[in-house]
């Protein structure tokens, strides 16, 4: 998980911590869209916080964000005397040249009803309906998900389990291994192409 702020309480504008993020995903986007088929695409989480650096960060990497899927939780968060409470996130489609949805009629709000208290502890994790609803509307059986922020290995669950092949990086050691761990148990009820599991040759990559 990477965020927006710095931990300075006496800054002139927080703004400047939004740039130096962009700075950080327009590395990563580039990175990523090296990687991609000319019809492949990036899904990339985020909140309305971040939406700026976000929006800077893919126009650098030389992307373009065709959709914005509101993720409505159900479930509210906590928030101050001043604010609302939020109930929904928000996920980036970044598509290549080529990229065409798998079917064109989806709206872009979905629910998916997720506690505030996260199942495995991560801080970042995310649903594996979630992860089932964006790779099953954007791949094909048979296509490869790379996941560079593994976390606790939601998004490989849902590859490997709806028969996509996966390629995931994690930096840190606990998550990899618990990562690993959930994919394995997967894998091992799932019929796939043995390299499927090619992520697990023990090297770890960027992640958090």
């Amino acid at each position: 998980m990477v965020g927006m702020e710095s931990d300075i309480d006496d800054k002139v504008s927080p703004f400047t911590d939004m740039i130096n993020g962009a700075l950080f995903y327009s590395a990563l986007f580039s990175k990523l869209r090296g990687r991609l088929e000319t019809d492949g695409a990036i899904w990339t989480c985020l909140n309305w916080r971040s939406m700026v650096s976000f929006q800077k960060a893919a126009f650098d990497a030389r992307l373009r964000i065709a959709s914005m899927l509101v993720w409505d939780k159900v479930c509210i968060g906590t928030g101050g005397p001043a604010g609302l409470r939020s109930s929904y996130e928000l996920v980036a489609l970044m598509p290549m040249d080529k990229f065409k949805m798998v079917d064109r009629g989806l709206r872009d709000v979905v629910t998916i009803k997720w506690p505030t208290t996260k199942p495995t502890g991560h801080p970042a994790e995310k649903p594996e309906a979630l992860m089932d609803f964006l790779i099953e509307i954007s791949t094909r059986p048979g296509d490869t998900v790379l996941d560079p922020f593994m976390g606790s290995g939601t998004v490989g669950a849902s590859a490997l389990r709806l028969g996509r092949r996966y390629i995931g990086m994690e930096m840190d050691p606990g998550w990899f291994a618990y990562a690993a761990d959930r994919i394995r148990g997967v894998s091992q009820q799932t019929v796939l192409d043995p390299h499927s599991l090619r992520a697990w040759g023990g090297g770890q990559g960027v992640g958090a």
